[in-house]
């Protein structure tokens, strides 16, 4: 839970994603999410995420509907001054006009000062989880993930589609 490089520092704006780096970044000061990743498998254990077959953003099945179980690994840069206190982390799975959850996770988390962390060094926090991603036909789909009711948010898009023809 440290900032090894030194990114982000004592400079709340250096570990906030720029401008248009993905669709619906959106950053308070205090609080961003820096990844939201699909994976076929993640874990995080000290401090470290593990991740098989992440990164993806395209699925291509025989049929449909579809349950697929999917993990999702997230990471959130939590600056000093939100250390020590209660967030609400929610990630959901919508379809592309975002009338339809296909799935909903939620839970709180807190990061601390560990002993020996510079003043005003941000935290990262990570959390990996396994969730049923329920895919009712092909299409566009968006996952998301928001920190307390709108002070980080992250979406990524993603497709499925069916077989190829042959």
């Amino acid at each position: 839970m440290s900032d090894p490089e030194g990114a982000g520092g004592n400079d709340p704006e250096a570990s906030a994603s720029p401008s248009g780096t993905g669709l619906g970044d959106e950053v308070i000061e205090g609080l961003a999410i820096e990844y939201l990743l699909l994976c076929d498998a993640a874990q995080v254990v000290g401090a470290k995420l593990y991740v098989m077959g992440g990164g993806w953003d395209r699925l291509q099945l025989s049929q449909y509907p579809a349950t697929l179980p999917v993990a999702i690994a997230v990471g959130v840069r939590v600056q000093w001054t939100e250390t020590n206190r209660r967030h609400k982390l929610l990630i959901r799975g919508l379809t592309a006009d975002a009338d339809r959850e296909l799935f909903r996770a939620e839970g709180e988390f807190e990061v601390g000062r560990p002993p020996g962390t510079p003043h005003g060094m941000s935290q990262l926090f990570q959390v990996a989880m396994n969730v049923p991603l329920q895919v009712p036909e092909p299409g566009s789909y968006t996952l998301e993930a928001t920190v307390d009711d709108g002070a980080a948010v992250h979406a990524l898009p993603f497709l499925a589609v069916g077989p190829q023809p042959q």
